[in-house]
Formats: structure tokens, sequence, C-alpha cells
């Protein structure tokens, strides 16, 4: 049995650094998604990992970004056939969609189109917003990447389903309590 791959949003590591774990208070988490990408257990699509790099000034975080961006990087070539199936079925689009929509959801269906192979096995991993119920679907322009994940039968998580399949820890302090 192969092992889960997990597929990265943008978001998980800006609302890590931003909110949850920032690298000066809780490095363990970054040392963590280190060595999860190291092993291939997480990776980010290059066109996510573009996203992510013109929108942080923070020193921590970029650095520790740029020194595990190849270990991060999703290499693997866009599926067309799979792309067009999220377009089609995900968000509802057709030929006649205006272009500027789509090229709006491109870095979205693009992660999502990844997670259509081998859906066994991969899972994507954001912290957007769940859209219920099915019955009143928003615009397309307005579906979110769980809703799409879940037309189409994609196994999608957030960061914190992540952390606890992923078993992430920080160890007990040592220290006493100050």
């Amino acid at each position: 049995m192969m092992s889960t791959l997990y597929l990265l949003d943008a978001n998980v590591m800006i609302e890590a650094n931003a909110a949850y774990y920032p690298p000066g208070r809780i490095p363990q988490f970054w040392l963590w998604l280190a060595r999860m990408a190291k092993r291939g257990i997480v990776k980010v699509p290059a066109a996510i990992l573009d996203e992510i790099t013109p929108n942080i000034r923070d020193e921590p975080f970029t650095g520790w970004l740029s020194q595990n961006r190849q270990d991060l990087l999703f290499d693997e070539l866009t599926n067309y056939e799979k792309l067009n199936r999220v377009y089609r079925e995900g968000y509802r689009f057709d030929q006649n969609s205006d272009s500027l929509q789509l090229e709006i959801l491109q870095n979205d269906a693009e992660l999502v189109s990844y997670g259509l192979i081998d859906t066994g096995v991969r899972k994507v991993v954001t912290l957007e917003s769940r859209q219920t119920p099915l019955d009143t679907l928003p615009s397309p322009r307005n579906r979110k990447i769980p809703l799409v994940c879940r037309l189409l039968d994609i196994p999608c998580i957030t960061t914190f389903d992540l952390i606890r399949e992923l078993d992430f820890r920080i160890p007990l302090s040592t220290s006493p309590a100050a």
C-alpha cells in the first residue's frame, strides 16, 4: 500500500507562520514540516509556492521557505485532462466561460487536479472554509477548494487534520514554567 501524499495550499504555511506556529516561537513545527517534505509526504505545487513567496516579508519564514523550497516542491507536470475535469465538474465551467475567471482560479484548480490522480493516496490540505450544503452551490468563482474537492471525491483536510494524521507533537519542555 502506498503512503498518503499531502498536497498543501499556500494558506497552510501562510497562516501557520502568521497565526499558529511562528518560526521564532514554535520552530518544531517547521522542522517537522521540512522533514515531512524531505520524506516526500508533504508537497506544494510550484504555482502554489510561487503564490507564497511574493506575499511574505517575514524573514524567519522566508529563510525557512528558501532553505526547504526544493524539498517542498511538487514538480509533477500538470495533467490537463484532470485540470479540465476540475473546471468542468468542480467549478462547472465550460469552454464558453470567462477566461479571466479561469485564470483567477488557476492555482486552486491545479492543486485540486493533482488530487484527482491516485485519489485514494493523495489529500489536499487547505484552510479555506468548507461550503455546504451541496443543494445550493455558490457561483463557480466563489467555490472554495474543499467544496470542489468534495464534488470530485478528493480527500480534503485542514492543517489541524494533517497534524493529527501525521502525529505532529511538540516535545515537553524540561525547563520549569516561569
